[in-house]
């Protein structure tokens, strides 16, 4: 049978080239249809293959936050061993807007955006009115684009700023790496993609909107002890919070260094990836956030303090060379070393940025210590992410670390 077997029998005086036009309409219809029953059952896709529309799930949409008190990420992390707040209070109230391609709208739209910034939930800031993308354009006033995204790994980042870098000119692109769980979760891109993970973990507040069967994120239950909240005293002040213990233990380095890791690796080549795909003329900046771990624990009521390091976890290398986390008893020095080792990392992150000379990094560390040791809560106390202050004092030091490079304009002339 060949080709012309296939064509319909028509009437006399139909020409050939109206048999092919009828087989391209009905081939069109087939397509429409075809795309159709992927949207409406996208489950027919392999993983691979819905990823990037699970990426911008919620694109071109508005979502009218009420952020309050049991919608931070600890209430998730250790379901059912908080304490219920017994005022539910509303933190924030905003409107939160992703544009056609699912990335958080700037609060001031702009026709261009010499700066671009990228990173994950710490960028994205879906938890505060105005994250530090939108202070940085206002304090320099200088438009910024923000690309970060909740969940992304540094893989995850570096295919970003392949897509997006590079769409206009730039005088600067910006990367937030999170030092709580940017290298130890470094490979989670490849092997659980966004578009496969518990929407729980993505946004509370969203899941619990996404439908009846996802559970909400605190559970009310009447227990006679419950693990967290942690009193943290700072000088006269007084705080209850819930600190991620994963975050301080992920801070230490394995026996044979962050620098033997396959970690270490991707981190690199995800760097690699970053300075290929950004605009010849845009300057680097690489800046690294803290974690509310490492900056509370020290101040954390000393018996709950000991309660916390019998929840040690040892960091090692497995086979695949990878970072894991497996729980330990705590050495017998577990305070010394959490206090001689509590920089481990930070001071790994520094030395790969020292060999790469475009990038210039800006080190949020130093004034969220002294900010912390001041009595200031920069961090929501049941939630891993900056506060409205937080993102105020990472704004601040970003924009004047752009102000002293001489070399890198803030915008083109």
């Amino acid at each position: 049978m060949n080709t012309q077997d296939l064509l319909p029998t028509l009437p006399a005086g139909y020409s050939w080239r109206m048999r092919l036009m009828l087989v391209g309409f009905g081939l069109l219809i087939a397509l429409v249809i075809g795309f159709g029953l992927l949207i409406l059952f996208p489950d027919l896709l392999p993983a691979e293959v819905t990823a990037s529309r699970y990426e911008r799930f919620y694109s071109g949409t508005s979502y009218e936050v009420e952020y309050r008190i049991s919608d931070g990420d600890m209430f998730m992390f250790y379901s059912g061993s908080i304490r219920p707040p017994e005022d539910n209070a509303l933190l924030q109230h905003f409107m939160l807007t992703w544009d056609a391609d699912g990335f958080r709208v700037p609060a001031v739209p702009a026709e261009s955006y010499p700066i671009a910034a990228f990173g994950d939930s710490f960028t994205e800031g879906y938890t505060v009115p105005l994250p530090w993308p939108d202070l940085l354009a206002e304090n320099l006033g200088v438009a910024v684009r923000n690309y970060g995204y909740r969940g992304y790994s540094p893989i995850e980042t570096a295919r970003a700023v392949e897509e997006f870098a590079g769409v206009e000119a730039r005088t600067w692109i910006i990367y937030m790496f999170f030092s709580g769980n940017d290298l130890n979760e470094i490979t989670r891109a490849t092997r659980d993609p966004i578009n496969a993970r518990d929407p729980r973990y993505l946004i509370g507040f969203l899941a619990e909107s996404a439908g009846d069967n996802i559970q909400g994120a605190v559970e009310y239950e009447t227990r006679d002890h419950y693990d967290y909240p942690t009193p943290v005293i700072i000088g006269g002040n007084y705080y209850e919070m819930v600190l991620l213990d994963l975050y301080l233990w992920s801070q230490i380095a394995p026996l044979e260094g962050f620098a033997a890791s396959r970690n270490a690796e991707i981190l690199n080549a995800s760097l690699d990836q970053m300075e290929a795909a950004a605009p010849p003329r845009s300057c680097l900046a690489f800046v690294f956030a803290p974690n509310s771990a490492q900056l509370y624990f020290p101040y954390v009521y000393p018996t709950e303090k000991q309660w916390l390091l019998g929840q040690w976890r040892d960091q090692i290398i497995d086979e695949d060379g990878l970072i894991q986390q497996g729980k330990a008893a705590p050495p017998p020095d577990a305070d010394m070393i959490i206090e001689t080792r509590l920089y481990d990392q930070y001071r790994f992150i520094r030395g790969v940025l020292a060999d790469r000379s475009r990038w210039h990094f800006i080190d949020l560390l130093p004034a969220f210590e002294a900010a912390v040791g001041r009595g200031e809560l920069l961090y929501y106390s049941y939630d891993t992410h900056w506060n409205s202050d937080g993102h105020a004092l990472a704004t601040q030091i970003i924009a004047e670390a752009l102000r002293d490079v001489s070399d890198c304009p803030l915008e083109f002339e």
